[in-house]
Parts: structure tokens; C-alpha cells; sequence
């Protein structure tokens, strides 16, 4: 990956929603950590990076991540990310994950 490229932090998003959804949680996190450090990351890497945060008992990391996620996306609730997801969820083994990332928001801390 080259570190001039605008989409890096797509890159590792995307690397790291797979990894997530493989449970490959370590791997994810380093991927997620890495895109939300990014300068010109939009809110999809923190919305995802809060998921994994709140499933796996991070709360005091997710807490952080969710209040960047709403100073940068006012009004993200759950709702909003099921629509974010609503590609994925006509596959069925995202449907499963679909539901696994909206309830990391929640313990995360995302409103409902």
C-alpha cells in the first residue's frame, strides 16, 4: 500500500471489516487503529472500528472512537448503520454480521 494514496484509510477499512467479520479481531483492530489515524478518513473506519471496540469489551477505547464518530457524523445512530450495511445484508452470512456490528455499536455506546 503505497502511504501517498487518498484511499489508504479504504484500504485498511476494508481489510479490517474483513478481518472482523472472519473474527480475526487482532488483525482487524490493527487495520481499524491504522484508518482512523489517516487524515482524510470519513466516518465509516470509526463506525466500524466502535463495533469491534464494543464486542470486544473495550469501552473506555470505544467511548473515544464513538465521540470522534459523532463529532464527525452527527446523528449516527444504529439505524443509520443498518442503512450503511443494507448491501451487505443480502448475503447470508453478512446478515449474521450485520446484526454482530450493530450490537458492538450498542455496547459501544452508538444510540439506538
Amino acid at each position: 500500500l503505497s502511504p501517498h494514496d487518498p484511499h489508504l484509510w479504504t484500504f485498511y477499512h476494508m481489510r479490517g471489516l474483513t478481518h472482523y467479520h472472519l473474527g480475526r479481531l487482532e488483525e482487524a483492530e490493527k487495520d481499524l487503529s491504522r484508518s482512523v489515524r489517516l487524515p482524510n478518513v470519513t466516518y465509516w473506519p470509526f463506525a466500524t472500528f466502535a463495533s469491534l471496540l464494543g464486542n470486544r469489551g473495550r469501552l473506555d477505547r470505544a467511548a473515544k472512537i464513538v465521540a470522534e464518530l459523532l463529532r464527525r457524523k452527527p446523528g449516527y445512530d444504529t439505524g443509520y448503520a443498518r442503512s450503511d450495511l443494507v448491501l451487505l445484508q443480502h448475503a447470508p452470512q453478512w446478515k449474521t454480521f450485520t446484526e454482530t456490528y450493530v450490537a458492538g455499536l450498542v455496547k459501544a455506546g452508538v444510540p439506538g
